[in-house]
Formats: structure tokens, sequence, C-alpha cells
């Protein structure tokens, strides 16, 4: 068992914000692939981040999408229907989250990401209870066992 000295000395860099923050982004990063999913799943129904529906489908881009030129999309655009941001998959391939020193951010590498942002709002992210689900039951529960690991003592309470 540790003393109380030994405790204070491997607690005093975890008071340090930039420490906290960076514990707390492990955690997001090894959740990042289920948090993507959280903002796939409600792309493909249509909404932004503020769950509002980006729009529906038109016939025009119904008839396009089945007899266009251009590429087929790999989700149906049917007339009425939310769009669903795939066509060539590009944007869902390339998501990601990128990390900073006291943020992390939504983004893809796909080309038309820029532009689907500016025509589409926040589309990139979670809404407000796909977050507090997150944080609850995936990225609080990794955090402290993080932290308790930065602190020597992982089995606390495991």
């Amino acid at each position: 068992m540790a003393t109380v000295l030994q405790l204070r000395q491997r607690l005093a860099p975890l008071v340090n914000k930039e420490v906290v923050y960076g514990i707390f982004f492990e955690s997001v990063k090894a959740f990042e692939a289920y948090l993507i999913d959280l903002n796939q799943i409600r792309l493909e129904d249509g909404e932004d981040v503020f769950g509002n529906l980006t729009g529906t489908y038109s016939k025009s881009t119904e008839l396009e999408s089945l007899f266009g030129e251009g590429p087929r999309p790999i989700r149906p655009k049917v007339e009425g229907e939310p769009y669903n941001f795939q066509w060539t998959g590009g944007l869902f391939d390339g998501m990601r989250i990128d990390i900073f020193s006291d943020s992390a951010e939504f983004d893809s590498t796909d080309p038309k990401t820029g532009e689907l942002k500016r025509k589409y709002g926040q589309i990139l992210g979670l809404q407000e209870r796909d977050l507090e689900e997150a944080i609850r039951e995936r990225l609080f529960p990794d955090f402290i066992k993080r932290f308790r690991q930065r602190l020597g003592y992982a089995a606390i309470g495991t």
C-alpha cells in the first residue's frame, strides 16, 4: 500500500489541466471508431448535430442517381427521403477525430467535406444525447481507468 507521500507524488502531475486533457483524449482516441459510428448513424438519418433535418432528395436527384452518367451512389437516393450523405462513401470512409490541446473535432479527409459543411452546416460531430451517452457509457469509465493507472492503482474499483 502506498504511503500518503507516495500518493501525493503520483497525484501531483495529475492536477495539471493539460495532463488531465491528455488522459481524456486518450480515451477519445480509444473510442474513435465508436464515436464516428454515432456520427455516421445520425448522418444516415439526414440530421445535423442539432437534430435538424438537412434536406430531402428531389426527384431529379433520384433520377440522376439511377440514370446519370457519373458513378452510382452506394446508398439509394429516393425522392422525399432524408439526405444520407453517401454517394461515393468518401465522407464516411475519411472520417476521423482530430485532437487538439483542449478539444476534439470531427472531420473527414474527403475533398468534398468543406463544401458539405458550408452547404449543410454542422454535420460532423455528435448530438448532445449521443455525446452524453458516449461520455457516460464509454469515455468516463475509460478515463477513470486511465487516471487510476497513472496513479498506480489500476485495480481500484475495477
